[in-house]
Parts: C-alpha cells; structure tokens; sequence
C-alpha cells in the first residue's frame, strides 16, 4: 500500500541488470519519491494503523524514510529497512529497525568494513546489530543470504 500520488512528477523506475559475472547493477530513477519529506508521511501516517509492517527503501528521502521508521515504530509495528541505496543511518534509527536488509555493497557503506568473505559480512552486520538493529539479512546473490540476530551467538 503506497502513501499517495504527487501530480507532474513521474512515478519511479528501477531496472535491474546481470552483469556478465552474475552480479546485479541496478538503475533508478526514483521519480516522485523524491518529493516525499517528513510531513508528507506525518500527514499520510493514518494509513499505517491497519498495517503489521513497514517496509522503506532510501530510494525516498531519509527524513520522509526515518519519520516513517519513527511512527510505524512508536505503533509497534515490524520495520523492515532496506537500505538501497545505501546511506549511513543513525544508530537512534537503527534501533527502531527489526529487519535490516542490505546487500554486500550496501553493508561496506553503512559499517565501513570489508564484506569480501562470509566471516566478514558477518563481522560487518554483527557490527550494525551493536549499533542498534535487532536483525541483519545480508543479501549475497548467488552466496544466499547471511541472517544475524541480536542475542543470537
């Protein structure tokens, strides 16, 4: 369910590429989204009263993004970030995140740490979980996905 239209702006577009090595280069346009702003969702925010969960992308601008974060939060529902593309994000936010889901490339921006081998993507999302999340699904293409949770050993 989507927060609302804006008029004249286009609505966003994201292509998806295989590189030869079996990688995804992904391309944006993030259209409309780009109009959002913290009292656009403040304004719109009834809409998650019958929702369980959030789910945001940094496609839209982070106030719009951590306003949302803020309010599905302080409801208490479920809040799945997805950090594409990639951005640092406040540990005050991180904290309100249940799921966090960033690719490789994406965990590398947001710890600043390498993600090359399984040990250190799980090195880097360990390091995001101390920060605040509760949990970190690493994306990693034909690699699977690498789950960390907070408590877990």
């Amino acid at each position: 369910m989507g927060l609302g239209t804006r008029d004249r702006l286009p609505a966003g577009l994201g292509a998806i590429i295989v590189t030869p090595d079996g990688r995804n280069a992904i391309v944006v346009d993030v259209g409309a989204n780009r109009a959002m702003d913290a009292a656009f969702v403040e304004e719109r925010s009834a809409i998650l009263d019958g929702a369980s969960t959030l789910l945001t992308v940094t496609e839209a601008p982070l106030a719009a993004v951590t306003r949302a974060i803020e309010l599905a939060h302080s409801r208490g529902k479920t809040v799945v970030q997805n950090p594409a593309p990639a951005v640092t994000l406040e540990p005050s936010l991180l904290a309100r995140v249940t799921v966090l889901t960033p690719n490789a490339s994406e965990l590398t921006v947001l710890t600043g740490r390498e993600t090359g081998s399984i040990d250190a993507a799980a090195a880097a999302a360990a390091s995001l979980l101390e920060r605040g999340a509760q949990c970190v699904v690493v994306t990693l293409g034909g690699d699977g996905a690498l789950l960390c949770r907070a408590g877990s050993a």
